[in-house]
């Protein structure tokens, strides 16, 4: 089965002893050290804002497991906006209109009207070969 960076490290926080979690942005404690680390109140959490300076729990061994689960996902993703940065690009049409390409698996470019006024709504442009 696959799971999810957070499947992953809420698996390992379950019931864990809290070392401590503060926030990544103001440093304000989100969990206090001892607190056990319940599902409940994990849920209520964003993991992405606690802060990886410090041990989240107070078990090295589980810590070191967070650790490389992170890593692994930043590792991941790093090679996924590499594999795409050749596949994705902005380019301006002879009006000055911002168009998002995108290189499809069978080399067609997609290419939509970006219109930063509506978010979401977008104009779509004829597929064209890519350098057209």
């Amino acid at each position: 089965m696959i799971y999810s960076k957070n499947e992953k490290l809420l698996n390992l926080l379950k019931n864990e002893v809290s070392n401590g979690i503060r926030h990544v942005i103001s440093g304000r404690t989100l969990i206090k050290k001892g607190k056990k680390l319940t599902p409940e109140r994990l849920k209520s959490y964003n993991l992405e804002r606690f802060s990886q300076e410090d041990q989240w729990v107070e078990n090295d061994n589980t810590w070191k497991k967070i650790k490389a689960i992170i890593a692994n996902n930043r590792k991941k993703l790093t090679l996924a906006e590499q594999a795409l940065s050749d596949k994705v690009w902005i380019q301006l049409n002879p009006l000055g209109q911002e168009i998002l390409c995108i290189e499809m698996t069978d080399g067609r470019i997609a290419k939509q009207i970006i219109d930063r006024d509506k978010i979401g709504r977008f104009k779509v442009v004829p597929l064209v070969r890519k350098g057209n």
